[in-house]
């Protein structure tokens, strides 16, 4: 148990100073004694505190540090209030040790308090605990580190060399800001973190060097903003923080190493597990005996990374090639997206972007996320400044379009203030890539410029662009990371590489001019907010006007906020998506993550493209009856529209799933697979192959290849356990949901529990990969016994239990 008030000594800079005195005080007591608080307030007035915050695992404020040079005050709020993303009065008979921290500390006339990511504070501070804050400074908006709000930068470019850092202890102090002992936070190491977080904070306030670079730093204040606008910021900002908790803290990759004396030389096999240079995190590399057995850790820092490659630093002296692990502690980086976005916030809560007009909080955000009211309307002069309306003809479409297609089109084109904001749901195998380059060679025709084709995914992406090239279109842009490109997916992109710019060359004026004035610009939405765009003025060059957002029911909202508050030129937005298949990333375990399927004002708009290409028929109506309610048709124009024949078999497999790490395996089901690849690779079939699981990827795809299959680009993976579907295959490793294939055999791998097959969304887009036939692996006392009840049980009922085969008997499939 950790003394209510106690004595520690700061580790993180090496200064003369005495040990600092750590007071926790929960808010009843602080209601009935001032004191402590008062002794600390009233000695430094006038004068800068520093602040820090812990917090529950939902983002919920639980304990505030206020800290001067030998004295930090916690204050456990003794729960989190807030409720539903809105807030709640604390249940105290008395409020008068918060009216004191609000009108003295929080709310003070006379100096400044400062902190690490004031922005989720204040939030926090509001959302929680209905307080509001003012002449609160952002430390890292002071310091310069414009690709990077890392504390351990920050505190490296206020401190300089005036004194020794302890960049390990600094990495660990702002590592973790949840309060993991929510009953008695006296008994939690939580404490000793947040106080030297708040003193840091202090302690740089007081540093000469930084006294004209923290006066320029507009305070965060937010008594001046509206309930509104404060619930929306405190939405997603919290909404940001449950994600970024969701980032593993330890990793391990396999990797091939190659040692040579302090340098290691290192490679992975795959782009997801590519390790990626950043201040937060910490490597130790295991070293494998040279016999069996043995072997030892060896700590190491992560130095210059490229492609597969990484370099790393150690103090040993091995040298050799070995196959090894690297284990990474401490969650990524933060993403230029994910700083962007939080330096917005800050920026609304500074007051550097305003909450109305044209600008910041601007009309779209208005219109898309906080509901508008009657009142709203668009500016007058946006409709005398538009084209006239464009009129779709279709005979100059290369694809027959369908009605559905044609009414999403022209809603697409029109420049009415009612269509300026659209939502089509694109049910899979509907056409939605063909929609869009529909859309796009109308618009282009008509002389409509500024259109920026976005998604989520680099795939996604890709898979418009070359759309676009099928149906004729030349004169567009393609920008991709050079990350995403270089190494791992250039032949992605072998047959438009001429109509790509790679990040690296937006530096380059020559490579860039190709860009400006062109009439269509493809990216993803994480790359709009990459710093070098706005370093060289491309949203200036290249106006955005008419947004398409394609995979928009994976995007949550709060990733719209670097496009909808940077840019005053924006007069047309279509989201186009499905939310009967992937959600955002991390809504499975955070239920208040929305995408803008959730937001109820746009979907009364919704249109839908309700006619299904992909799937033989057979199973697009199962799917159509059992998730699209039977409003999605399959087109009678399908070649498998007369078949007699089944289109989906099950194979019985008396496998059992054995765990492996965080996944699993059935090695039953593999070697069932292999026979059933044997023969459709005999018989030339076109076919792929999808688990839930990365362990039975590897499986199958290790065992094809000792059979001397065809293993290359066949087995996929769909990754449970980031909650996200990926489609992954050896190098090209990023083919994401638009994969589809003539037959697709699927492994189900589980004999007890129902696991991935829960989620219907997720089961969904499993089995919507094939076009002319499906194979499920899994066994009878399983599908009886857990999994009748699911999409795929379901499914199986739907043929009557008709489509059961043995596996002695999957010779006689057959494959129409």
């Amino acid at each position: 148990m950790i003394p209510a008030s106690r004595t520690i000594h700061q580790n993180l800079v090496d200064v003369d100073a005495d040990g600092l005195n750590v007071k926790l005080i929960k808010l009843s007591d602080l209601n009935q004694d001032l004191t402590d608080l008062r002794t600390v307030v009233e000695r430094n007035e006038g004068r800068p505190l520093g602040l820090s915050a812990a917090y529950s695992p939902t983002g919920g404020l639980r304990l505030l540090a206020v800290a001067d040079a030998t004295t930090v005050i916690i204050i456990d709020f003794e729960t989190d209030n807030s409720k539903n993303n809105g807030r709640a009065t604390p249940p105290h008979d008395t409020t008068v040790g918060v009216d004191y921290l609000r009108d003295y500390i929080l709310c003070r006339s006379a100096g400044f308090v400062h902190s690490f990511d004031v922005g989720p504070l204040a939030l926090a501070l509001w959302q929680s605990h209905d307080l509001r804050i003012q002449q609160a400074i952002d430390v890292q908006s002071a310091c310069a580190t414009p690709l990077t709000r890392a504390p351990l930068a920050a505190v490296k470019f206020a401190i300089g060399d005036t004194a020794h850092i302890f960049d390990i202890n600094i990495r660990r102090v702002f590592n973790d800001y949840i309060c993991h002992v929510p009953d008695d936070p006296s008994a939690s190491q939580t404490t000793t973190p947040l106080a030297q977080r708040a003193w840091v904070a202090h302690h740089i306030s007081q540093l000469g060097s930084m006294e004209e670079r923290l006066a320029n730093v507009p305070p965060v204040n937010t008594v001046r903003l509206s309930d509104t606008i404060l619930r929306f910021l405190a939405k997603t900002t919290q909404d940001a923080f449950q994600l970024d908790e969701k980032k593993p803290t330890e990793v391990t990759r396999t990797v091939a190493a190659a040692f040579n004396k302090g340098k290691v030389d290192a490679k992975v096999d795959r782009y997801q597990h590519k390790i990626r240079s950043g201040s937060n995190q910490q490597a130790r590399i295991h070293v494998p005996g040279v016999a069996a057995g043995g072997g030892y850790n060896m700590s190491a820092v992560i130095g210059r990374t490229r492609g597969e490659g990484v370099r790393l630093q150690t103090d040993g002296i091995v040298s050799g090639n070995r196959v090894t692990y690297i284990t990474l502690t401490g969650r990524d980086d933060p993403t230029a997206a994910e700083v962007k976005r939080a330096k917005i916030v800050l920026m609304i809560l500074q007051g550097k972007i305003g909450t109305g007009g044209s600008e910041g909080l601007n009309l779209w955000v208005h219109q898309i996320f906080l509901e508008p009211g009657d009142e709203f309307v668009w500016p007058a002069e946006w409709a005398k400044s538009t084209t006239p309306p464009i009129k779709l003809r279709r005979d100059a479409i290369p694809r027959p379009l369908n009605s559905s297609q044609v009414k999403v089109i022209r809603r697409m084109l029109s420049n009415a203030d009612e269509d300026r904001v659209s939502i089509v749901q694109g049910p899979p195998g509907t056409g939605k890539t063909t929609v869009i380059a529909s859309y796009v060679l109308t618009a282009v025709s008509a002389g409509q410029t500024g259109i920026w084709l976005i998604a989520h995914s680099n795939i996604a992406v890709k898979n418009i662009a070359e759309k676009l090239a099928d149906f004729g279109l030349t004169n567009w842009k393609l920008l991709v990371a050079k990350e995403f490109y270089e190494f791992w997916h250039e032949h992605l992109y072998v047959h438009i590489r001429s109509n790509i710019i790679i990040s690296d060359e937006f530096i380059d004026q020559s490579v860039m001019s190709q860009l400006y004035g062109c009439p269509v610009v493809l990216c993803t939405l994480s790359m709009l907010s990459s710093p070098r765009l706005s370093q060289f003025g491309v949203f200036r060059k290249v106006p955005l006007k008419n947004i398409v957002v394609d995979e928009a029911s994976q995007i949550e909202i709060g990733e719209y906020i670097p496009l909808f508050t940077t840019t005053s030129t924006i007069r047309k937005v279509t989201f186009i998506g499905d939310d009967k298949q992937l959600p955002p990333h991390g809504q499975e375990e955070i239920g208040g993550l929305q995408s803008i399927f959730e937001v109820e004002h746009l979907r009364k708009h919704m249109l839908l493209l309700d006619t299904q290409y992909r799937m033989p028929p057979q199973i697009g109506e199962f799917i159509s009856q059992s998730v699209y309610e039977g409003l999605l048709k399959s087109s009678e124009d399908h070649s498998l529209a007369q078949t007699q024949y089944m289109t989906c078999q099950f194979i019985n497999v008396a496998g059992k799933q054995v765990p492996v790490g965080t996944s699993l395996k059935n090695a039953e089901e593999c070697q069932a697979i292999l026979k059933l690849s044997s023969i459709l690779q005999e018989k030339g079939k076109r076919f792929k192959i999808i688990t839930p699981y990365d362990a039975q990827r590897t499986l199958i795809e290790n065992e094809m290849k000792d059979a001397g299959l065809q293993w290359t680009d066949t087995c996929f993976n769909v990754d449970s356990f980031q909650g996200i579907f990926l489609l992954l295959c050896g190098a090209d490793s990023d083919k994401l949901l638009g994969n589809e294939e003539d037959y697709i055999i699927i492994s189900l791998v589980r004999s007890f529990d129902l696991g991935f097959l829960q989620d219907l969304r997720r089961t969904n887009v499993m089995l919507t990969r094939c076009k002319r036939g499906m194979v499920i692996f899994t066994s009878k006392t399983f599908m009886q016994k857990y999994g009748k009840d699911s999409l795929v049980g379901n499914l199986l009922e739907y043929y009557d239990n008709e489509a059961w085969l043995e596996i002695q008997d999957m010779e006689k499939t057959i494959f129409v």
